[in-house]
């Protein structure tokens, strides 16, 4: 009989750190409202009251997502652009 190596199996249980699930949940719901947010905004050309009417909440709350998913809106020549 050969004699196995204690070594092997624990290097890689060791190497991926579990992650919990409100760490997880929190990081697929950011990535969710950010998705979200920007193609709301894309699609109204960047007319923040209009992707809010579109998604049916309030303006302030959709300015919140904005700000809390980092997303830029730029005015230039009358156009809105937007930015991860």
């Amino acid at each position: 009989m050969k004699a196995r190596s204690s070594k092997r199996g624990k290097a890689k249980a060791r190497s991926i750190e579990p992650r919990g699930y409100t760490e997880l949940r929190k990081e697929v719901l950011l990535r969710f409202q950010t998705d979200y947010v920007w193609r709301l905004l894309i699609e109204a050309k960047g007319n923040v009251s209009l992707a809010a009417r579109t998604a049916k909440i309030d303006r302030k709350q959709l300015w919140r997502l904005i700000r809390k998913t980092g997303i830029r809106i730029q005015r230039q020549d009358g156009v809105a652009k937007t930015r991860r």
